[in-house]
């Protein structure tokens, strides 16, 4: 059974299906069990583990394909199935990308392998293809998990509990043994051109061990900027069960991440029912495609089980040049783009221009750069730059998207020597980045507050370059 809203409010109207997912085999009637759901631009995609009526007998898995068109509108759909009897708990990706026509899953094959699927041609005859990847050496949880009041969580196996897809890059996450706790690995898998050709490639993995806690159930998500968070349960003798997240930056090591930080804790201490959330889930907001979103499990005040929806951002800083310049005022004498990105004495030079009212700079630099994302923390700005006499004092402003004015960030007496402007943004960031574009812009001016000897005179800009932490 499953619903599709006609729109974004989900207050809305939706439209019901009811799927059969009964299958049957050699005139024995199977069952689905823990089922799994992905989909891409083109349809939907159910799985599940297959079992007998009424022997409970296993017999692979089945991948259920639902064009989505037709059920975005509350039309009738064809359904296809397909059977494979080699796999088992396998998970399948949410494929986010608009243009990518297939559906990629994922298994874990034993302790050194990993199995990929895709699933193609959704809209027409779906077919299923397989190939496995070798992965580093590891083993599925031999014991449960330890919790408070000499409770246990359900660790169930080494299955994948969660699969993403983004730009070529298929994400999975599962429990492993550690050698006094249990952990997760998670994995970041390159799909390239296959299935159409070439091989999957295993780019990075890595495990999320402590010596003192139980690390598992993690489910895994990559933004638009290319931070990874893993989410997960903690849990000991001492703490009943944390929501925890960890994560990275794409510019850290390959197979690292971040110190875990626990979201929420639970409230209750004696969870007694063992079964645990192996449905746990990551997803990154649609609006600003950086912002993570994640479902867990925790033990309520009652003891019992609860579901907690939790938002956060991974904040990273990148070092930014600039995109664009433009003298608005000042007649430019040489350089160009590049000569702004380095401290190199390779400088972008103009000389001081006419005016248009008293008071205004004769030379005024307009430079652009674009942020990773609308989401900031922090805008710094370094700017290295030297005029050809004194008497001149060198002002940085930031304009602000909101008010539509600029805001001062500094001045400072030029020099004739090289010298560097060191500036921050205050006050909240998203007035400063256009919404739209992920602009960020300043204005640097000069104007003489002293004697000049010459005239007219001139300035020399190095370097422009932004330290811009975001989300």
């Amino acid at each position: 059974l499953g619903a599709v809203s006609d729109d974004g409010d989900p207050n809305g109207v939706w439209f019901t299906y009811r799927i059969e997912a009964k299958l049957t085999l050699s005139s024995v009637d199977y069952w689905m069990d823990y089922p799994g759901f992905g989909y891409n631009k083109d349809a939907y995609v159910a799985n599940g583990n297959m079992f007998s009526f009424p022997s409970n007998s296993f017999a692979g898995a089945q991948f259920v394909v639902m064009p989505s068109a037709a059920m975005l509108t509350g039309s009738p759909v064809t359904v296809t199935s397909m059977f494979d009897p080699n796999a088992g708990s396998v998970q399948t990706a949410e494929v986010i990308d608009p243009t990518e026509p297939n559906v990629f899953c994922i298994q874990r094959r034993g302790t050194t392998l990993a199995r990929i699927y895709a699933l193609s041609n959704l809209t027409t005859t779906p077919t299923l293809t397989s190939t496995d990847v070798a992965v580093p050496t590891n083993s599925a949880p031999s014991t449960d998990a330890t919790s408070t009041n000499g409770n246990v969580l359900d660790t169930i196996d080494g299955r994948v509990f969660n699969a993403v897809w983004r730009g070529g890059r298929l994400l999975a996450a599962h429990n492993i043994q550690g050698a006094t706790h249990i952990g997760t690995w998670w994995y970041e898998f390159d799909t390239g051109t296959w299935p159409t050709s070439g091989a999957v490639t295993l780019v990075q993995s890595g495990q999320i061990q402590d010596s003192s806690l139980d690390r598992f159930d993690g489910a895994i998500n990559k933004n638009a900027t290319g931070k990874i968070s893993v989410l997960f349960t903690s849990s000991s003798s001492t703490v009943t069960a944390d929501m925890t997240v960890a994560s990275r930056l794409s510019s850290d090591p390959a197979g690292t991440l971040g110190t875990p930080s626990v979201l929420e804790s639970s409230v209750g201490n004696n969870y007694t029912s063992i079964r645990w959330g192996d449905y746990f889930g990551v997803d990154v907001d649609p609006v600003d495609d950086v912002t993570f979103w994640g479902v867990a499990m925790l033990v309520g005040a009652s003891n019992d089980w609860i579901t907690s929806i939790y938002s956060w951002t991974v904040p990273g800083t990148t070092n930014q040049a600039p995109s664009f310049f433009q003298w608005i005022r000042g007649v430019q004498l040489s350089g160009n783009l590049a000569s702004l990105a380095a401290d190199d004495g390779d400088y972008l030079t103009a000389r001081a221009g006419l005016v248009l009212f008293a008071g205004e700079a004769p030379a005024q630099l307009v430079t652009e750069t674009v942020a990773p994302s609308i989401t900031l923390f922090g805008i710094d700005v370094s700017f290295v730059a030297k005029a050809n006499t004194p008497g001149l004092t060198q002002r940085i402003d930031i304009w602000n998207w909101t008010k539509g004015q600029y805001d001062l960030l500094g001045t400072q007496a030029a020099t004739t020597t090289n010298s560097s402007q060191n500036v921050s943004a205050t006050g909240p960031m998203s007035q400063y980045v256009d919404p739209a574009t992920k602009k960020v812009r300043i204005r640097t001016s000069w104007k003489q507050t002293g004697l000049v000897l010459l005239w007219p005179w001139t300035v020399s800009v190095d370097q422009v370059s932004w330290s811009i932490t975001s989300a």
